[in-house]
Protein backbone atom coordinates (compact mmCIF):
# COMPACT_ATOMS: atom_id res chain seq x y z
CA UNK A 1 0.00 0.00 0.00
CA UNK A 2 1.26 3.45 -1.29
CA UNK A 3 0.56 6.50 1.16
CA UNK A 4 0.24 10.17 -1.12
CA UNK A 5 1.48 13.06 1.57
CA UNK A 6 0.27 16.31 0.41
CA UNK A 7 3.41 19.03 1.13
CA UNK A 8 2.01 22.33 2.64
CA UNK A 9 3.13 25.83 1.28
CA UNK A 10 5.59 25.95 3.80
CA UNK A 11 7.44 23.19 3.15
CA UNK A 12 7.68 24.35 -0.89
CA UNK A 13 8.29 27.82 0.40
CA UNK A 14 11.36 26.42 2.53
CA UNK A 15 12.47 23.94 -0.26
CA UNK A 16 12.86 26.78 -2.66
CA UNK A 17 14.67 29.18 -0.20
CA UNK A 18 17.28 26.26 0.66
CA UNK A 19 17.80 25.61 -3.54
CA UNK A 20 18.23 29.48 -3.91
CA UNK A 21 20.63 30.19 -1.50
CA UNK A 22 22.74 26.59 -2.42
CA UNK A 23 22.84 27.82 -5.41
CA UNK A 24 23.61 31.55 -5.08
CA UNK A 25 26.17 30.49 -2.38
CA UNK A 26 29.24 30.25 -4.32
CA UNK A 27 29.08 33.95 -5.93
CA UNK A 28 30.17 35.54 -3.09
CA UNK A 29 33.35 37.42 -4.23
CA UNK A 30 36.58 37.16 -1.80
CA UNK A 31 38.31 40.56 -1.15
CA UNK A 32 41.11 41.96 -3.92
CA UNK A 33 44.42 41.10 -2.86
CA UNK A 34 47.83 40.64 -5.07
CA UNK A 35 49.04 41.70 -8.44
CA UNK A 36 46.82 42.28 -11.46
CA UNK A 37 46.48 44.19 -14.90
CA UNK A 38 44.50 46.57 -16.72
CA UNK A 39 45.00 45.55 -20.41
CA UNK A 40 42.31 47.47 -23.12
CA UNK A 41 43.11 44.51 -25.62
CA UNK A 42 42.28 42.09 -23.40
CA UNK A 43 38.79 41.10 -21.98
CA UNK A 44 38.22 41.42 -17.78
CA UNK A 45 38.31 38.36 -16.42
CA UNK A 46 40.25 36.36 -13.28
CA UNK A 47 43.41 38.87 -12.98
CA UNK A 48 42.92 41.58 -15.60
CA UNK A 49 40.48 44.28 -16.23
CA UNK A 50 39.86 45.93 -19.83
CA UNK A 51 39.75 49.50 -17.91
CA UNK A 52 40.27 51.74 -14.80
CA UNK A 53 36.16 51.73 -14.44
CA UNK A 54 36.03 47.97 -14.77
CA UNK A 55 38.46 47.38 -11.65
CA UNK A 56 37.10 50.01 -10.14
CA UNK A 57 33.98 48.56 -9.94
CA UNK A 58 35.85 45.16 -8.62
CA UNK A 59 37.73 46.82 -5.80
CA UNK A 60 34.78 49.37 -4.81
CA UNK A 61 32.45 46.14 -4.63
CA UNK A 62 34.82 43.73 -2.35
CA UNK A 63 37.39 46.01 -0.88
CA UNK A 64 41.14 44.47 -0.37
CA UNK A 65 42.44 42.11 2.08
CA UNK A 66 46.32 42.51 1.32
CA UNK A 67 48.44 44.53 -1.14
CA UNK A 68 47.17 45.31 -4.48
CA UNK A 69 49.05 45.87 -7.01
CA UNK A 70 47.68 46.94 -10.83
CA UNK A 71 50.08 47.11 -13.86
CA UNK A 72 48.92 48.76 -16.72
CA UNK A 73 49.90 46.94 -20.06
CA UNK A 74 52.61 49.41 -21.72
CA UNK A 75 50.95 51.06 -24.59
CA UNK A 76 47.36 49.52 -23.91
CA UNK A 77 45.90 53.43 -24.21
CA UNK A 78 44.70 55.92 -23.96
CA UNK A 79 42.03 55.22 -21.43
CA UNK A 80 39.08 57.34 -22.48
CA UNK A 81 36.62 57.42 -19.05
CA UNK A 82 36.21 58.59 -16.02
CA UNK A 83 36.81 56.64 -12.51
CA UNK A 84 35.92 56.79 -8.78
CA UNK A 85 37.10 54.73 -6.59
CA UNK A 86 35.56 54.31 -3.07
CA UNK A 87 37.61 51.49 -1.65
CA UNK A 88 40.36 51.83 0.38
CA UNK A 89 43.69 50.09 1.61
CA UNK A 90 45.34 50.70 4.66
CA UNK A 91 48.71 51.81 5.65
CA UNK A 92 49.84 47.79 5.29
CA UNK A 93 47.84 46.92 2.21
CA UNK A 94 48.47 49.99 -0.22
CA UNK A 95 46.59 49.87 -3.12
CA UNK A 96 48.87 50.74 -6.00
CA UNK A 97 48.39 51.76 -9.75
CA UNK A 98 51.55 51.33 -11.98
CA UNK A 99 50.75 53.38 -15.07
CA UNK A 100 53.39 51.89 -16.91
CA UNK A 101 53.17 55.53 -19.22
CA UNK A 102 49.96 55.23 -20.31
CA UNK A 103 47.40 57.93 -20.27
CA UNK A 104 43.52 58.38 -19.24
CA UNK A 105 41.32 61.30 -20.10
CA UNK A 106 38.22 62.36 -19.81
CA UNK A 107 36.41 65.93 -20.39
CA UNK A 108 34.36 65.42 -17.28
CA UNK A 109 35.08 67.66 -13.79
CA UNK A 110 37.60 64.93 -12.66
CA UNK A 111 39.27 62.05 -14.08
CA UNK A 112 39.85 60.42 -11.18
CA UNK A 113 37.99 60.21 -8.10
CA UNK A 114 38.82 59.01 -4.65
CA UNK A 115 35.48 59.46 -2.88
CA UNK A 116 36.92 58.91 0.63
CA UNK A 117 39.76 56.42 -0.34
CA UNK A 118 42.70 56.21 1.25
CA UNK A 119 46.20 54.51 0.59
CA UNK A 120 46.22 54.57 -2.91
CA UNK A 121 49.11 55.23 -5.01
CA UNK A 122 49.03 56.72 -8.98
CA UNK A 123 52.87 55.97 -10.69
CA UNK A 124 53.57 56.72 -13.77
CA UNK A 125 50.35 57.28 -15.02
CA UNK A 126 49.50 60.69 -17.21
CA UNK A 127 45.88 61.88 -16.49
CA UNK A 128 44.52 64.81 -19.12
CA UNK A 129 41.51 66.63 -18.03
CA UNK A 130 40.03 67.59 -21.31
CA UNK A 131 37.07 69.51 -19.92
CA UNK A 132 36.92 72.70 -20.36
CA UNK A 133 34.46 74.13 -17.48
CA UNK A 134 34.90 75.17 -13.96
CA UNK A 135 36.34 72.61 -11.87
CA UNK A 136 37.99 70.50 -14.54
CA UNK A 137 40.50 68.54 -12.35
CA UNK A 138 42.83 65.68 -12.50
CA UNK A 139 42.20 64.16 -9.53
CA UNK A 140 39.54 65.21 -6.84
CA UNK A 141 40.12 63.83 -3.41
CA UNK A 142 37.64 64.44 -1.02
CA UNK A 143 35.55 62.82 1.37
CA UNK A 144 38.43 62.20 3.68
CA UNK A 145 40.57 60.61 1.22
CA UNK A 146 44.00 60.41 3.13
CA UNK A 147 47.12 59.16 2.96
CA UNK A 148 47.45 58.96 -1.45
CA UNK A 149 50.48 59.39 -3.18
CA UNK A 150 50.47 60.72 -6.91
CA UNK A 151 54.28 60.51 -8.39
CA UNK A 152 56.15 60.10 -11.61
CA UNK A 153 52.78 61.29 -13.63
CA UNK A 154 51.49 64.15 -16.48
CA UNK A 155 48.83 66.16 -15.22
CA UNK A 156 47.67 68.27 -18.09
CA UNK A 157 44.25 70.70 -17.32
Amino acid sequence: MTKNYERNWLFTFKSVILFSSMLFAGTAMAQLSGTYTINSGAATSGTNYASFTAFATAINGVGVSGPVTVNVVSGSGPYNERVTFTASGTATNKITINGNGNTIKHASAAVISLNGADYFSFDNLNVDATGTGSGTRCYWLYNNADNNTIKNSNLIV
